[in-house]
C-alpha cells in the first residue's frame, strides 16, 4: 500500500468531475500517471481542441479502465493500466490535432483565394481602360482644337476641359485602387480578430507568439516578455443559469477590461476559446506583470453583470451576479534556452520533448507555464492570480 502521503486525496476543489472523483475515491498514486490522467480529465471540459464527442470517448475510456484497475493491487501494474491510457487519449488528441491542422489548411487556402481576387481586382484597377481612353481623347480633342479653332481662347477651354476629364479618370481609378487595398485589410483584420469580443484571437495567438519568442532571442533577453493566461470562474455555471446570451456578455466584459488595460500598439489582448484569454505584455517583467494582473482581476470583480429577466408570473425581476477571473502569469526566461527539452517541456501533449531548437522549446514553455499558474490558481480557490517561477533550476 502507498504511503498516505502518496495518495491523492479527495478534495471538492480539484474533483471537478466523476472521473476526477472517482481516480481519487481508488486512492490512485500521487506519484504515479494516473495524477497526470486526473490533471488532464481535470482540464477536459476546458479543453477548445476537442470536440463534445472526443470529450465523451476519453469519459468513456476513463470508465472503461477505472473497471479494470479496480480490483488490481499491484502498483506496477495499475500503473501499466494507466499508461495503456493515457496513449489511447493521446491518440484520440493527436487525431483533433490532425483535423485542426486539416481546418487551417483548408481556411489558408480560402484565404489565398479571396486575396487572390482582390489582387486581381487590384491589378485591374490599376490598368484600367478609362485613363488611357481619356488621355488619348485628351491628345485628340487638343489636335482637332488647334487645327479648326478660330482663336486661342477657344484651344486653351478645350485642353482645360480635356485635363479636367483625364484628372476625373485618375481619381476614379485612385478610388478603386483604395476600396481594393480597403477590402484586402478588413480581410486580413477578419480573420485574426475575435467577432465576439473585438479581440484578437487563438489564429494571431499561434501567429505571433513565435514572432515575439524569435525577438527575444535575437535581443539575448535583455527586453522582458511576460503572458497571462485567464479565464471566467465557473462560467459553466453563469451559461446554465442565465443563458449563452448574457454568457456572451460576460466575456464581452473580459474582453472590454483587458483592453482598457492594454498599451495602444504594445500589448495584444487575445480570446483563446471557450471562456480562456490571454494578454501578451511585451517589456513587462513579471512583477509588471502579476501588478497588471491583479488590476485585471479587480475591475472584472468590482463590477456587477445586471439585466432583467421575466419571471413566472410575467414581472420583470432585476437580476445581478458578480464574475470573476483566475490568472496565470509567466515572465519568459532566457535561462530557458540552456534546459534540455525533455526537461523543460517533457509533460507537454502537443509540444515534442525531443526537439531541442531554443525558439521551438521557448514557445512551448512560456504558453504552458503561463497556463499552470492558471491552474495552480484554480487550484487555490479561484478569483486569484498565481505566478509561474521565472527560473530555470526549477524545471
Amino acid at each position: 500500500m502507498p504511503k498516505k502521503s502518496e495518495i491523492l486525496l479527495v478534495s471538492s476543489n480539484i474533483a471537478c468531475n466523476k472521473i476526477c472523483k472517482a481516480i481519487k475515491d481508488k486512492g490512485l498514486p500521487h506519484n504515479s500517471v494516473w495524477l497526470y490522467i486526473n490533471h488532464l480529465v481535470h482540464n477536459l471540459d476546458a479543453d477548445p481542441n476537442l470536440t463534445d464527442q472526443e470529450r465523451q470517448a476519453i469519459t468513456d475510456l476513463c470508465h472503461e479502465y477505472l473497471e479494470i484497475v479496480k480490483n488490481l493491487h499491484a502498483p506496477h501494474t495499475i500503473r501499466k493500466q494507466g499508461l495503456h491510457l493515457l496513449n489511447e487519449i493521446r491518440a484520440i488528441q493527436q487525431a483533433r490535432i490532425h483535423s485542426h491542422l486539416q481546418e487551417e489548411k483548408e481556411f489558408a487556402a480560402e484565404l489565398l483565394m479571396t486575396v487572390n481576387k482582390n489582387l486581381h481586382r487590384l491589378y485591374t484597377d490599376l490598368r484600367n481602360h478609362n485613363s488611357t481612353q481619356a488621355v488619348n481623347a485628351f491628345k485628340e480633342q487638343t489636335l482637332a482644337a488647334m487645327q479648326d479653332a478660330v482663336d486661342k481662347a477657344s484651344i486653351l477651354a478645350i485642353v482645360e476641359d480635356a485635363f479636367d476629364k483625364v484628372g476625373e479618370a485618375v481619381k476614379h481609378n485612385m478610388t478603386a485602387i483604395k476600396d481594393s487595398l480597403d477590402s484586402m485589410l478588413d480581410l486580413e483584420s477578419k480573420a485574426l480578430i475575435d467577432p465576439l469580443c473585438s479581440i484578437f484571437n487563438r489564429r494571431f495567438y499561434d501567429q505571433e507568439l513565435p514572432k515575439i519568442v524569435h525577438t527575444f532571442l535575437a535581443q539575448k533577453g535583455l527586453k522582458p516578455f511576460s503572458m497571462l493566461a485567464l479565464d471566467i470562474d465557473n462560467f459553466k455555471e453563469i451559461n446554465d443559469r442565465y443563458g449563452h446570451f448574457v454568457g456572451d456578455y460576460a466575456l464581452q466584459r473580459v474582453a472590454e477590461i483587458l483592453q482598457k488595460n492594454c498599451r495602444a500598439g504594445i500589448d495584444s489582448p487575445i480570446r483563446l476559446g471557450g471562456d480562456e484569454f490571454a494578454l501578451f505584455l511585451i517589456g513587462a517583467d513579471q512583477k509588471l506583470a502579476a501588478h497588471k494582473a491583479q488590476a485585471i482581476r479587480e475591475q472584472i470583480a468590482a463590477k456587477e453583470i445586471l439585466f432583467s429577466r421575466q419571471d413566472d408570473s410575467g414581472r420583470d425581476r432585476d437580476i445581478s451576479f458578480a464574475i470573476t477571473v483566475s490568472i496565470g502569469v509567466s515572465e519568459l526566461d532566457y535561462g530557458w534556452k540552456d534546459v534540455a527539452a525533455h526537461k523543460l517541456i517533457g509533460a507537454s501533449l502537443i509540444c515534442n520533448p525531443d526537439n531541442s531548437e531554443p525558439h521551438y522549446k521557448l514557445t512551448c514553455k512560456i504558453a504552458e507555464s503561463a497556463d499552470e499558474a492558471l491552474y495552480l490558481a484554480k487550484e487555490q480557490g479561484k478569483n486569484r492570480i498565481c505566478v509561474y517561477p521565472k527560473t530555470a533550476e526549477n524545471n
